[in-house]
C-alpha cells in the first residue's frame, strides 16, 4: 500500500507542476541559447551543471559537490512549466540503467560519516524505507517494487522522464558512455565550454567491486533487467 505522505507529495506536484510524481522533471533554462537541459540524476548531472555554470558565472569550486545544484543563480523549471519555451531546443544525457542503479547505491545508500554532502544518510526522509548501508540486493528488491511516479529521481526510470505522458521528446539525447564526444557536439552547437568538468566522482571504497556488473547476482540481474526493461529497450542498452 502506498505511503499517504507520498500520495500527498505526488498530488501537490501535479497541482504545482502538472506532473503527478514524487520527483518531477527538472530542467535548466538557458535563455540566451534558447536551450533546455533535462537533468537526469546519476548521469553526470553535477559535471554537466558545473560546466554550464562555469559559462554563466556560477562557481563550481565549492566545499560541497551539492552546492552547484543549490546555487540561486540557476533558472530551473519543473514538470510542464517548460511548455512556455516549446521553441527552445531540449537535450539530455542517459546511461545504462543497471550501471546507473549501482551508482545510486554507492553514492546515496552507502553512508560515510566523513562525507560533507550527507551528514545523515540520503534516504532518511524518503517515504519508502531504504536504510543506510542496506546490502545491494536488498536495495534492489526495494527499487523493483517502486513505480516510477513514486521513485526518487536517482533511480526513477530514465524513459519516464524522457518519453512519459505529455512530456516533450528531447531534440538530442547523449550517452554517458560516449559523453566526451557527445558533450563536444552540444558545446559546439550551443557555445558552451568544450571540456566537461569531472565532479562528484564519489567515495573510493576498496571493499566494493570494481565493476558495476559485479554488484549483481544472476537473480538480481534478472530482476533489474525486468524493472528497467523499457529503459534498456528504448535507450538501446540491450
Amino acid at each position: 500500500m502506498m505511503n499517504f505522505e507520498l500520495i500527498k507529495t505526488c498530488f501537490k506536484n501535479w497541482l504545482k507542476y502538472g506532473q503527478y510524481a514524487y520527483d518531477p522533471n527538472e530542467y535548466v533554462v538557458l535563455h540566451d541559447k534558447q536551450l533546455l537541459v533535462l537533468i537526469i540524476s546519476k548521469v553526470a548531472c553535477t559535471s554537466i551543471k558545473a560546466t554550464i555554470g562555469k559559462s554563466i558565472g556560477i562557481d563550481h569550486e565549492l566545499p560541497s559537490g551539492l552546492d552547484i545544484h543549490r546555487n540561486p543563480k540557476w533558472h530551473i523549471l519543473y514538470g510542464d512549466h517548460i511548455m512556455a519555451y516549446s521553441h527552445y531546443d531540449l537535450i539530455c544525457f542517459v546511461r545504462n540503467p543497471l550501471a546507473r542503479l549501482v551508482s545510486c547505491y554507492k553514492q546515496r545508500v552507502l553512508f560515510y560519516e566523513d562525507d560533507p554532502d550527507f551528514p545523515e544518510y540520503y534516504f532518511k526522509d524518503y517515504p519508502y524505507t531504504i536504510k543506510a548501508n542496506t546490502p545491494f540486493s536488498d536495495f534492489l528488491n526495494k527499487v523493483v517494487k517502486i513505480p516510477d511516479h513514486a521513485a526518487d529521481r536517482h533511480f526513477k526510470s530514465q524513459h519516464a522522464s524522457i518519453f512519459g505522458k505529455k512530456i516533450r521528446t528531447p531534440d538530442f539525447i547523449g550517452r554517458l558512455e560516449n559523453i566526451e564526444d557527445d558533450w563536444k557536439r552540444v558545446a559546439n552547437r550551443y557555445d558552451l565550454p568544450e571540456r566537461l568538468l569531472k565532479l562528484n566522482s564519489g567515495h573510493v571504497d576498496k571493499q566494493l567491486p570494481d565493476k558495476w556488473q559485479e554488484f549483481y547476482t544472476d537473480e538480481d540481474m534478472g530482476k533489474a533487467r525486468k524493472r528497467f526493461r523499457v529503459d534498456i529497450e528504448k535507450l538501446g542498452y540491450e
